[in-house]
């Protein structure tokens, strides 16, 4: 490859790079995302910035890396089942780096759908919900010896799987319910803590410590030190404790309407 030929790969590259921050991630979506995950804005995010012109360049459409990154998903479910959680975690990270991809092509090529939505909405809730209970299924049926120091028994660790994803998707299904009856939620912002503007450490800290925002960096963690059987607990407690806090702040929040 000559010189000049890769310095126009170069600047071709770095163009479309700077089209995505300017059109498909714009500062409102970086707010987004700095609020709701720290791992996202910090890694994840740049990451799928970097490897979107690629995806461009190969004429993959927004819906064919939505499918993409759905396959990482299903890959993460099979590892976990054969009982290899960390190459399980790094494909779960794999599936939210392609699902940034999708939105990135989407804006940047106009080319956004209902159907594109709620494609990328349905894949992202079966990968999101199930890779926890998939982890736990890993370690029973693989009867996964760990390295915690906990005396819990491995059918135990997938029925605490099994409840974390369940409580995950009740809080969910009860914040949605509240964003529809009481409609004071913005339909693009996260639902924040407290009144300030400017996100508080506290803030940060507790949208930091569950869902995706926990789970897709520390699941290579906890995998690394094998000590998934501790990641699981703490997910079953910490998704019940979201799950109560959502509930009542739906409660305050009818009060005040």
């Amino acid at each position: 490859m000559s010189m000049r030929v890769e310095t126009k790969i170069k600047q071709k590259y770095l163009a479309i790079i700077g089209n995505i921050y300017s059109i498909a991630y714009d500062k409102e979506r970086r707010e987004f995302d700095r609020i709701v995950s720290l791992w996202v804005y910090y890694v994840t995010r740049p990451i799928s910035i970097l490897i979107t012109p690629f995806f461009i360049w190969a004429k993959i459409s927004a819906n064919q890396a939505t499918i993409i990154g759905f396959l990482f998903g299903l890959l993460a479910f099979m590892l976990s089942a054969k009982g290899m959680l960390l190459a399980a975690a790094v494909m779960y990270n794999m599936f939210i780096i392609v699902d940034s991809v999708d939105g990135n092509i989407a804006r940047l090529m106009q080319s956004s759908s209902k159907e594109g939505e709620y494609l990328d909405a349905v894949t992202g809730d079966i990968v999101n919900y199930f890779f926890i209970p998939f982890m736990g299924f890993g370690i029973f049926v693989n009867d996964l010896n760990m390295d915690s120091g906990l005396s819990v028994r491995n059918d135990y660790i997938f029925i605490f799987a099994m409840v974390s994803s369940l409580f995950y998707l009740l809080s969910s299904l009860i914040a949605q319910r509240r964003k529809h009856i009481i409609n004071t939620r913005k339909e693009d912002g996260p639902t924040r803590l407290g009144s300030n503007l400017k996100p508080s450490i506290f803030e940060y800290i507790i949208r930091n410590s569950f869902s995706f925002a926990f789970i897709a960096p520390f699941s290579i963690i906890f995998a690394m030190f094998n000590i998934m059987d501790l990641f699981i607990l703490y997910n079953v407690i910490i998704s019940i404790c979201i799950t109560v806090y959502t509930i009542l702040s739906g409660l305050r929040a009818i009060k005040k309407v």
